[in-house]
């Protein structure tokens, strides 16, 4: 009998951890879905699928670019957009390598972290909120807050009222040319990764037309007095 209720009560517990875990998924689904309506993203229901859902917001967010600019590193796109499969290959990796395996998948997650923190920061630029350095690291510790943060921005937001692919607006953190990881570009200071941003220039004053010149009163009253003599 005291193994029946071990059992019991074991499987009531995972019971409602897979709750936990599907509401906790459904949140964050329900919010990518939103922003993707948002910004008018071709497939919106990408956010529902694990992995998928981080290559659509990314594409969302950068728009159609073939580099982002990470902390200063002109990284290719298709790296970042692809970061779920990224980030679980390197964590399998990383738990074979003897001794040191530890110490390198936590080093993954600390990457893991600052790139997701970008991302969500710049997600929430993109919605007209944007968001300090630490609360991203935050939200991105605790999912959920990260999760609920952006389901309440885009569900604000008039889904359709952006264009992903035609944004004129230029995030914040690709501005940034130099960066702690711009020595990956081979200088210090390289390209801009994704979009091309250069300041306005001023437009240019017109000239104003030159007037005709007036003729010379004093010589065309002499040649006539000539002619008339």
């Amino acid at each position: 009998m005291e193994e029946m209720a071990v059992l019991a009560t074991l499987g009531g517990f995972l019971i409602v951890v897979f709750l936990i875990l599907i509401a906790l998924y459904l949140v964050d689904a329900i919010a990518r879905y939103k922003y993707l309506k948002v910004r008018s993203y071709q497939n919106p229901w990408m956010g529902f699928i694990p992995i998928a859902n981080i290559y659509a917001c990314v594409e969302a967010t950068y728009g159609p670019v073939n580099y982002i600019n990470l902390y200063g590193w002109r990284a290719p796109s298709t790296l970042i957009k692809l970061w779920g499969i990224v980030t679980y290959v390197l964590s399998i990796v990383c738990n074979q390598i003897p001794y040191i395996g530890g110490v390198l998948s936590l080093l993954v997650t600390i990457i893991n972290i600052a790139v997701l923190v970008q991302i969500f920061r710049d997600m929430m630029e993109r919605l007209d909120d944007p968001q300090t350095l630490g609360f991203a690291v935050l939200a991105n510790i605790i999912s959920i807050i990260a999760s609920i943060k952006l389901l309440t921005t885009a569900g604000s937001r008039v889904a359709g009222s952006q264009n992903w692919q035609a944004d004129p607006r230029v995030l914040e953190s690709q501005k940034v040319i130099d960066g702690p990881l711009s020595f990956m570009n081979g200088s210090n200071g390289g390209a801009q990764a994704g979009y091309t941003y250069t300041a306005p220039e001023a437009p240019e004053a017109p000239v104003a037309p030159e007037a005709p010149a007036a003729p010379a009163q004093n010589s065309t009253t002499d040649d006539t007095n000539q002619n008339q003599q």
